[in-house]
């Protein structure tokens, strides 16, 4: 079904939400292809990004709470991790995230489930940013 355009927005959260709920092994072996699949599809599309954009950061932030709060590995692990993926949610070198930033809630929601689960990573990447728009401005 997420082969359709046409039913890909219904789709995409479904896959996503099973994907959330199935056991933790086959979650760590499948969300990373999940979130990049969705980000893809978000990147691609230009014309039709107000119609995959919301449920591609619904689905984002789903997954990255599943992974903080279900999934236990060890600290540098799950940081490495991160890192990997947050460079595409908050790409260095630019003041914008995305060319339409009218839904900054899903935004808020990963940082704010990054904070509360490894504080200090979090506020290392929180200060990185915020020096970010200091020395880009």
């Amino acid at each position: 079904m997420m082969s359709k355009p046409r039913y890909w927005h219904i789709a995409y959260p479904l896959a996503v939400t099973s994907l959330c709920v199935a056991p933790h092994q086959y979650f760590l072996c499948n969300w990373t292809a999940c979130f990049e699949y969705g980000l893809s599809k978000m990147k691609v599309q230009i014309q039709l990004e107000k119609l995959h954009r919301i449920p591609v950061l619904n689905g984002i932030v789903r997954l990255i709470w599943t992974y903080l709060y279900r999934c236990q590995e060890p600290l540098a692990t799950s940081t490495t991790k991160l890192d990997s993926l947050l460079k595409h949610i908050f790409p260095a070198g630019r003041s914008s995230i995305f060319h339409h930033e009218e839904h900054l809630e899903p935004f808020i929601c990963i940082v704010h489930f990054i904070l509360s689960r490894y504080f200090d990573y979090g506020l290392g990447f929180c200060m990185d940013l915020l020096q970010e728009a200091v020395v880009n401005s």
